[in-house]
């Protein structure tokens, strides 16, 4: 079967996940919803001293979904918090190879709007 909205690298994030996980005291938070599909996820993070040191999600939809999120997330890791601000739409893209023109689009930039949508907590 052939996978043209996968590329090897969502496809092996979302099989081998890392930060699939709950995060303790995290002080920011997001959650999000793709009104078109119904994936849902939320993403939270721990920062010590301007710096992320800890990131976890939970993803209820398809692989594009999962596997961004973990890109994400492991793009994250210590990370000021003048990057997750300054992190562009299309730098996101790069990070996880897809085009924007890609039917699915909205799957893979699920992880990246509840970032920016995201909600620091103290």
């Amino acid at each position: 079967m052939a996978y043209k909205n996968y590329n090897s690298k969502i496809l092996q994030a979302a099989k081998n996940p890392l930060f699939e996980h709950s995060v303790s005291d995290p002080n920011l938070n997001c959650e999000l919803s793709n009104i078109s599909c119904q994936d849902k996820i939320s993403i939270s993070a721990k920062l010590a001293d301007g710096v992320v040191k800890d990131v976890g999600y939970q993803v209820s939809g398809c692989m594009l979904s999962s596997g961004s999120a973990e890109v994400l997330a492991g793009y994250l890791i210590g990370k000021d918090e003048s990057s997750l601000s300054s992190l562009s739409e299309q730098d996101y893209l790069d990070l996880i190879e897809v085009e924007k023109e890609n039917q699915r689009i909205n799957c893979f930039l699920l992880p990246y709007h509840c970032l920016k949508n995201s909600q620091k907590n103290g």
